[in-house]
């Protein structure tokens, strides 16, 4: 049986595992699936050794009415079948940023103060959005509903869970959201194992597999602010020379069906 990556390779994430895997299905590619017969065809081709997966749907190009429709044909099909994927039993499709962040506190990871709302009378707090997608903006108004939280300056650290696998890195930058500063560099860091634990607790509680949360950390320790179930990760694989990459494909075979 085969292992399969579903993307495109004008995603560089999926570019970087592209070589690790057995069997590549391109998001842009002609994908039928006979579900009278429950047989599913690429190029016209049946597809009969999909054993695993990794699905990732590229962001890095304007979707398309057929690239929309396959990423979605994909996880029907996968969800109506028993095949080895990554957070295979978690159930939110939509953003849950803030149901993840009572669930951490529950763990007992630290969390800012954190309010929805389009406006507080605290001062020194962060704007984001509720489904993200938009920058961090620094303010304490909103001309929507936005999660508005504590402000933390200090390091920005990033924790990627693969199974029991670990990985820690601190994005240095002296910008609110690394994503506006081009000069941004990645380096490899520790995170203390107790807060490792509580991750991976937090994980188990949320029934993911894999995933990266990020923090802030001060002079009074780590925050948690979030935890992506489909994080980028080409510049923080480069800082490990690939071993990221190399993790997320082996480490398929080590999940419980």
């Amino acid at each position: 049986m085969s292992a399969y990556l579903f993307g495109q390779l004008s995603d560089p994430n999926t570019k970087v595992l592209y070589p690790h895997f057995d069997k590549f299905i391109d998001q842009a590619a002609n994908i039928e699936w006979n579900v009278t017969e429950d047989v599913l065809y690429v190029e016209g081709q049946p597809v009969t050794d999909l054993d695993s997966i990794f699905v990732r749907n590229n962001v890095f190009e304007e979707s398309t009415y057929k690239t929309y429709n396959n990423f979605y044909i994909m996880k029907d099909y996968l969800q109506s079948h028993n095949i080895t994927r990554y957070n295979k039993h978690y159930k939110n499709d939509n953003v849950t940023k803030l149901n993840n962040l009572i669930v951490a506190k529950k763990v007992g990871l630290r969390i800012p103060y954190t309010e929805v709302t389009e406006r507080t009378t605290r001062d020194n707090t962060i704007i984001k959005p509720v489904l993200g997608g938009q920058h961090t903006l620094e303010g304490n108004e909103a001309v929507y509903p936005c999660i508005i939280q504590q402000k933390i300056t200090g390091k920005n650290k990033r924790l990627y869970v693969i199974n029991d696998k670990h990985f820690a890195f601190e994005v240095v930058t002296d910008k609110l959201d690394y994503r506006d500063d081009p000069a941004s560099t990645v380096v490899v860091t520790e995170i203390d194992d107790v807060t490792v634990e509580k991750v991976k607790h937090l994980m188990s509680r949320l029934n993911l597999n894999f995933g990266a949360s990020d923090f802030m950390e001060d002079e009074e320790g780590l925050w948690f602010l979030e935890v992506n179930t489909g994080p980028m990760f080409v510049a923080f694989d480069m800082q490990v020379q690939g071993k990221l990459a190399e993790t997320i494909r082996y480490e398929l075979n080590n999940i419980y069906r």
